[in-house]
């Protein structure tokens, strides 16, 4: 009996102790120093910023046992700026509720620094106060939770950095206001859910990758004063279906909006000059093209597989239809080619399957094979002075002036085709089966357009 009592006596004591030790974990408080007048306190999971001027280091991120329970950031009023990292750790994206319960800023905050909130996966929603001038560089970087970013009105801000924002998974809306002049690269790249966005009237410039892999934003209107659409800025924004270019835009740079593959509605302005490689390449619901004088370059598969182009008019400032600029427009049907082009690269029409026609300017004087897989194509013509080679086509069609045969077209000549055409064999084992198979018909080929549906054993050779 003696013995229960002392084990159960002990039992107690242990527990005492680990409740003590709980209790004098949770009750303890850290604190220090992070600027000239800028103090810091952490108790029951909430740090408090207290003072005046420039927050210049984290010292909170240096002790795993202080940080790794905060889930409350509260800085007051006098403080004017976050410095770099303030509460960013890779760490913390896997572990802990480390701001579960969000931040709070005050009216005096001027700048949020570089990568400040970075790696938070708790973070909701902030509110920008009104007086912040500039959100630095990968601020709120794959916050993966956030899903609003509410800016004050009557905001000072002007500069979101690059990267500021991206990969915000959930972010949805966001309210710009007309202050903001600047939007740095890849600013809100891979914000997947974000639909409502406004760009800024103040707004000056725009940087590469801005809202690349956008994929909820349906409409974008591009304020006067911008005059670049830069690379890769509106790429895979796979629901983008129409786009306001400014009157002011001079150049689309490469890849601006590849796979934007709803993007329908679209105008070029008057002044542009310049149009990148791969500018709209996959932008397969563009039903037509009609590129301004204005033009005078265009860069190699700028509109290749813009599957549903029927119609094409080319600038007549352009003097080069460049390499595989609308290969695979497998919807065209016209295409205008000004006599202003002197150079025509390779497959720059290859796999536009509908195209009948081709018209070869007077004025090229340098043509490589373009029409490769224009398994349609009926009749070319060359007005130029140089001569065209038909080997260029991988099916190898029958070319003929008049009646004979050719394997080129010489300048001021005219060729015509009567297509693809397929030459089948059968096993004479099932032929009757075959006969069956294909409706009592048993062609012997097959002239333009897609091969057959064929029984199996059926055969299928391209025909010289």
């Amino acid at each position: 009996m003696k013995f229960v009592k002392r084990i159960l006596f002990l039992g107690v004591i242990c527990c005492l102790g680990i409740l003590n030790c709980y209790v004098s974990h949770a009750q303890e408080k850290y604190e220090g120093m992070c600027g000239e007048d800028v103090r810091w306190t952490c108790s029951d999971g909430i740090l408090i910023v207290t003072g005046k001027g420039e927050m210049t280091s984290s010292p909170w991120m240096k002790k795993k046992d202080c940080w790794k329970g905060i889930r409350k950031v509260v800085i007051s009023e006098g403080i004017t700026s976050i410095c770099e990292s303030a509460f960013s750790s890779v760490e913390v994206i896997y572990k802990y509720d480390f701001l579960k319960d969000g931040i709070q800023l005050p009216d005096s905050l001027e700048k949020i620094g570089k990568n400040a909130f970075q790696y938070n996966y708790r973070l909701k929603s902030v509110t920008i106060p009104k007086n912040v001038q500039v959100i630095e560089s990968g601020a709120f970087e794959s916050n993966k939770s956030l899903q609003k970013v509410t800016i004050q009105e009557e905001s000072c801000l002007t500069r979101i950095g690059e990267y500021a924002f991206s990969s915000c998974l959930e972010l949805e809306e966001m309210n710009l206001p007309d202050s903001v002049n600047q939007i740095g690269e890849g600013a809100f790249g891979d914000c997947k859910k974000l639909k409502d966005i406004i760009l800024p009237n103040g707004l000056q410039k725009l940087e590469a990758s801005t809202f690349d892999g956008c994929e909820s934003i349906e409409k974008m209107c591009i304020p006067d004063a911008v005059t670049t659409i830069p690379s890769k800025c509106f790429s895979k924004c796979t629901n983008l279906k129409k786009i306001q270019l400014s009157e002011e835009i001079k150049e689309i740079g490469d890849s601006a909006f590849a796979y934007c593959n709803k993007l329908d509605d679209l105008s070029f302005p008057k002044k542009i000059t310049k149009i990148g490689r791969y500018a709209f390449s996959y932008c397969t619901a563009i039903q037509e093209l009609i590129l301004p004088d204005s033009i005078i370059q265009l860069g190699k598969n700028a509109f290749e597989h813009c599957a549903r182009a029927k119609r094409i008019r080319l600038s007549k400032g352009m003097t080069e239809i460049p390499l595989n600029a609308f290969m695979d427009c497998t919807s065209l049907k016209t295409i205008h080619i000004p006599d202003s082009i002197q150079k025509i690269g390779k497959g720059a029409f290859a796999g536009c399957v509908s195209l009948k026609k081709l018209v070869i300017p007077q004025n090229v004087n340098q043509i490589q094979p373009c029409h490769q897989d224009c398994s349609r194509l009926k009749v070319i013509q060359n007005k130029s002075q140089v001569t065209y080679p038909l080997s260029a086509s991988k099916y190898v069609m029958n070319w003929y002036r008049g009646k004979e045969k050719v394997a080129e077209v010489k300048p001021g000549e005219k060729v015509k085709s009567k297509g693809k055409r397929f030459k089948l064999s059968y096993d004479t084992k099932n032929i009757e089966k075959y006969k069956i198979q294909m409706n009592g018909k048993l062609p012997t080929s097959y002239v333009y357009g897609k091969e057959p549906k064929l029984p199996k054993n059926v055969y299928s050779n391209k025909k010289n």
